[in-house]
């Protein structure tokens, strides 16, 4: 098993429009303006166009449907060619109108995304490179099969697609909303240094690990947010940057068990503190926690989602 990296304009310029019609305050969209010159009042209009018709096609189900599938970053991304990208989107929108609206959003950002795309190019072209060389087969094997165990899920493919996305210098990041064997990572800015290499490498496991609770595993943290009484919770601090106590799950787990297994595999890259064993108590009550149930081979169930709440209970849901 490996990962094959891909750094396609098309991708880079839908992950670049789209956070620029976020708000002013997100830290991409500063970076790329600041760089780039302010946002026009013609822009702004054209993003207000672009979030209208984005958001006509949302999130996917977990598991995704086939032949149901709506969430426009997809055609954005797989394509490698920017013409077969647009050829793609125009099948996957739901009408002429919303294919032109966009088609017409993205010629009028084309030069603003040129020169950013001229400086960080090379620079995912030089992560694309690298990746394949950290990632060793057998670790990411073991991987593999830990995180297939603890989530009763299928076994994987045998590749990992990885898209490579415009990053700021101090910012990393991702998502697994492509598919099951498929994860974004915002790289471009982040220094390859050994530091930079270990951010890169936690978040692509991070985002791996995201991929594999979509399947049984989502259904039986659906029903245990059911028997717990969130009210500590709704009013914690946590609660304020996470969706409800099944996001909250979702998202703990994902770092966790993500960190833990790059941490077991890769001993030599995990030199972040985001990857290393965590100094507060509640942190190395989860990291035994998953430890116990990787080493005996045991799937993620109601004891173990028991004692995760009651460790972020204690906690105030400071966790991770």
């Amino acid at each position: 098993m490996a990962i094959d990296c891909h750094a396609h304009r098309l991708a880079n310029f839908y992950h670049f429009i789209s956070h620029l019609a976020e708000s002013p305050t997100h830290p991409y969209r500063r970076a790329w303006a600041d760089g780039t010159g302010d946002i026009t009042p013609a822009e702004r209009r054209h993003l207000g166009r672009f979030r209208a018709v984005h958001d006509s096609y949302g999130i996917d189900d977990k598991p995704p449907v086939p032949g149901e599938e709506r969430f426009l970053q997809k055609p954005f991304t797989w394509p490698a060619e920017e013409e077969d990208g647009w050829l793609a989107i125009r099948d996957w929108v739901d009408s002429d109108a919303h294919f032109a609206e966009l088609a017409q959003v993205f010629g009028a950002f084309r030069s603003r995304f040129e020169r950013v795309w001229r400086d960080d190019a090379p620079r995912l072209a030089d992560w694309s490179a690298m990746l394949p060389r950290l990632v060793q087969r057998d670790s990411h094997a073991a991987i593999a099969a830990a995180l297939a165990r603890l989530h009763l899920s299928e076994p994987t493919a045998s590749r990992l697609d990885v898209y490579l996305l415009l990053s700021t210098a101090d910012r990393s990041g991702g998502s697994a909303e492509l598919g099951a064997d498929a994860v974004t990572v915002h790289c471009s800015r982040i220094a390859q240094d050994a530091d930079g290499r270990d951010r890169v490498v936690w978040t692509l496991y991070h985002e791996w690990t995201h991929t594999f609770q979509w399947g049984p595993m989502l259904d039986r943290v659906l029903g245990f947010a059911t028997t717990v009484e969130d009210s500590d919770f709704m009013r914690s601090r946590a609660a304020r940057a996470m969706p409800g106590v099944v996001g909250f799950i979702i998202e703990v787990l994902a770092r966790v068990v993500g960190s833990y297994c790059y941490r077991r595999w890769y001993p030599r890259l995990a030199v972040h503190a985001r990857s290393d064993l965590a100094s507060r108590p509640q942190d190395r009550a989860l990291w035994t926690l998953v430890d116990e149930y990787v080493r005996k081979g045991r799937a993620i169930d109601q004891e173990f989602l028991t004692r995760f709440w009651a460790i972020g209970a204690a906690a105030g849901y400071e966790v991770y």
